[in-house]
């Protein structure tokens, strides 16, 4: 046999020893492990499933919001939108129907205000002993309105109105930090309450606040009130858009002074009862002045004679549309009206709706029930018998106005 021959075999068989000697080494296996069966894939598989599930279900549960974005509001699916709506504000007087009626109409929402801490002590649901700082019946009957809401798919802006609070009294929020407290607490109740409830457009923290009158704040108290509510609503709820508002009274001259750097989820209001020789007929009336007529002229307080018309009623609104663009935040209307008994009444609200229109401002409207007499504001009125009759006229001009939006 020759050298190679021989070379050849031992390295074979040097070979063939080291694999047998592997094939036995203490605890290891060597075979290849077989392929999965379907029964223990599926095993596997099972936990990822059941998480999937899960995370489904809790995307189904969560509250569909609105999203604030620069200037503008947009709903879930991404559309822009401009609130076009009414204020459901006489307390006690809302009816199951009327959310059928105010949806009829072409509105998108409800501004919802809830008294606490209110000088009408019928209307006043603060109770210091209750869940959440509420009455158990005031609290029944916000759930019932925002219920009636959400049926019609009515986006629902819920605010605080708390005329002791925001001023009124001299025991307020700035004045009474227990009562700050309370006031913070009651949020902080509703906001899980209403949690994973769909069609919450906003949380409206104050209503008009007004302490400066008798200076019982100043315009930087105020904004830190509202940096302090925002904290705490915050801790419970990060995604509903919440509304801010100036002094005195949702003054829009004085947005500047509220304005907040971090939070961006923010929307601005005020009042549009503009101008007040105008929409405010009562105080005329007590002093013994004839009313004005729209579109026409008057004397302001300061004695200059005015041409009130359409370009007149977008001057006044300027500041906040200046606001809007300098700050990059949306607007919102939250009160504009007249009473009836104005002259030219419908033509002025006609002119201020475009005004909106125009400008792209959200509005809901004061209001849709009054339990006073036709002469006030109000699409429906109280008669001598106890029966809400509509005002006709301007239902239909509110009609045409919640068609452009």
């Amino acid at each position: 046999m020759s050298s190679i021959k021989i070379y050849l075999l031992i390295l074979v068989n040097t070979i063939i020893g080291l694999t047998s000697c592997q094939s036995v080494t203490s605890g290891q296996n060597t075979s290849i492990t077989p392929p999965a069966s379907t029964k223990d894939r599926q095993e596997v598989a099972e936990p990822k499933r059941k998480r999937q599930v899960q995370q489904t279900e809790s995307i189904k549960q969560s509250p569909v919001r609105l999203t604030v974005k620069g200037s503008q509001i947009f709903t879930p699916e991404g559309k822009l939108i401009e609130w076009r709506g009414v204020n459901w504000g006489w307390w006690g007087s809302i009816q199951p129907q009327d959310g059928v009626e105010t949806a009829k109409m072409g509105a998108n929402a409800v501004r919802l205000p809830f008294k606490w801490y209110f000088s009408g002590k019928k209307s006043d649901i603060r109770d210091s002993n209750a869940p959440g700082n509420i009455s158990p019946e005031g609290l029944a009957l916000l759930d019932k309105y925002v219920d009636w809401c959400v049926q019609q798919k009515l986006w629902v802006i819920l605010s605080a109105t708390s005329d002791e609070g925001a001023g009124d009294n001299a025991e307020n929020y700035w004045t009474n930090p227990a009562l700050r407290k309370e006031f913070f607490e009651t949020w902080a109740f509703l906001v899980q309450r209403y949690k994973n409830k769909p069609y919450i457009a906003a949380y409206e923290i104050l209503n008009e606040p007004h302490p400066l009158r008798k200076k019982y704040a100043t315009t930087k108290e105020v904004q830190k009130f509202y940096q302090e509510a925002i904290e705490v609503i915050r801790q419970y709820d990060s995604t509903t858009p919440l509304i801010v508002g100036p002094s005195d009274n949702y003054d829009l001259n004085q947005l500047p002074n509220i304005y907040i750097k971090n939070d961006k989820n923010l929307i601005y209001t005020f009042n549009y009862y503009e101008p007040s020789e105008y929409v405010k007929t009562n105080r005329r009336e007590v002093k013994g002045l004839p009313l004005i007529t729209y579109p026409g002229t008057f004397q302001n307080r300061q004695g200059e004679t005015i041409t009130l018309n359409k370009e007149y009623l977008a001057r006044l609104l300027q500041p906040a549309v200046k606001f809007r663009e300098q700050y990059n935040v949306p607007l919102f209307v939250n009160q504009v009206g007249v009473r009836s008994e104005a002259p030219g009444q419908l033509k002025y609200i006609a002119d201020v709706l475009a005004l909106f229109d125009q400008y792209k401002i959200p509005y809901t409207y004061w209001t849709f029930k009054t339990e006073e007499d036709q002469s006030q504001q109000g699409l429906y009125w109280l008669d001598e018998k106890g029966n809400y009759q509509p005002k006709t006229e301007l239902i239909e001009l509110l009609k045409k106005s919640f068609s452009r939006r």
